[in-house]
């Protein structure tokens, strides 16, 4: 799994990192993870699946299954201080 690694604190850099264009569309991908509902891949366009898929199911932690990167909503939201 390649995942993501966020340097820094700018928020900038973490919409350039995850292809989006400002920070209304990275605060519509987060709620939409976590509803449930989540948007496709921002990087790739694959579908987002649970990373953890049995007891430690969690709407805020996201994977998805063409390009494997892994989306932790917690880590996205404290980028966007």
């Amino acid at each position: 799994m390649n995942g993501y690694n966020i340097l820094g604190n700018n928020m900038d850099d973490i919409t350039k990192k995850l292809n989006m264009r400002n920070r209304e569309e990275l605060v519509a991908f987060l709620k939409s993870m976590w509803s449930e509902t989540p948007k496709p891949c921002p990087l790739c366009g694959g579908k987002l699946d649970y990373f953890h898929k049995r007891a430690k199911k969690s709407n805020s932690d996201w994977v998805c299954i063409d390009c494997k990167t892994r989306f932790d909503a917690i880590k996205i939201l404290n980028e966007l201080d």
